[in-house]
């Protein structure tokens, strides 16, 4: 079997996964998109890693395939732009369009797959990064740059995820957020009261991120960190992760924003 026939219904299975994350997002065609596209694609696939070890599958089977892929990719898409036309989509869009995000928590959970209204929601944590990869710089930022960055969000707010693979799509955005502050892959976090956010909160089911419709989400926050860290790097110099601390709170004085401590049981200590 040409390798180039390989490699054809290996972009044609990534074509029809890639349209699979696409329309997965959406309530009306989630198990559609699974049962009906994934899956048989994957057992082309499986097929074809079977038939790799005997030489590859005949031509003419390889055709059929290639063909099947698409076949699949166009019903996928085909179901995504039935989603884009029906009146429940529309009125979504309308309402984000129209600056509406009040009528757009409303009307999401209708639209996006495992979306549901957050009435009671904690209090809620927009990750700080501060490990850097890279090559020949320090395990994390300077305090001084993880304090900049911070006062950049002050400044300018906390946009959309550029992609998120359930809760939004390309057209209607919204801030994703964790309610939970020991699951973030960072010990630094932005801290938010959701009654101050002043729009209603949806969360991704079961336990995915909160999420704030809106195009730039700017509320009160206060920043907190962990009181211990379990960073291998950090886990065997914690006097340098103290250390740090110290210096990011005493470069966030400067900027007037304020920085809390984790306590025992997960208080805050001011």
């Amino acid at each position: 079997m040409a390798i180039d026939i390989l490699d054809e219904i290996a972009r044609a299975i990534t074509e029809v996964a890639d349209c699979h994350l696409h329309g997965r997002r959406y309530r009306s065609i989630a198990a559609f998109c699974e049962r009906e596209v994934l899956e048989p694609a994957l057992a082309i696939g499986s097929e074809v890693r079977c038939a790799h070890r005997r030489g590859g599958p005949a031509r003419e089977r390889a055709a059929a395939m290639i063909e099947e892929l698409r076949r699949l990719k166009g019903a996928c898409e085909s179901a995504i732009a039935e989603v884009h036309a029906s009146a429940s989509y529309r009125v979504l869009v309308e309402a984000w369009n129209g600056g509406r995000h009040r009528d757009v928590a409303a009307a999401a959970p209708a639209v996006f797959t495992a979306v549901e209204p957050y009435p009671r929601c904690p209090t809620v944590y927009h990750p700080v990064v501060v490990a850097t990869r890279r090559a020949g710089a320090e395990h994390f930022i300077a305090p001084v740059d993880c304090a900049d960055s911070i006062a950049r969000v002050a400044r300018e707010g906390i946009a959309p995820a550029r992609a998120l693979d359930l809760g939004a799509d390309e057209t209607v955005q919204a801030v994703a957020l964790s309610d939970d502050f020991d699951t973030l892959e960072t010990p630094i976090a932005l801290a938010i009261d959701p009654a101050a956010v002043g729009l209603p909160m949806c969360r991704v089911t079961p336990a995915g991120d909160a999420l704030v419709y809106t195009p730039l989400l700017r509320a009160p926050w206060h920043v907190r960190v962990a009181a211990a860290v379990s960073d291998e790097w950090w886990a065997v110099r914690p006097e340098a992760y103290r250390d740090y601390v110290a210096e990011l709170k005493s470069e966030l004085d400067t900027r007037r924003i304020t920085l809390t401590t984790t306590a025992e049981g997960g208080a805050d200590d001011r």
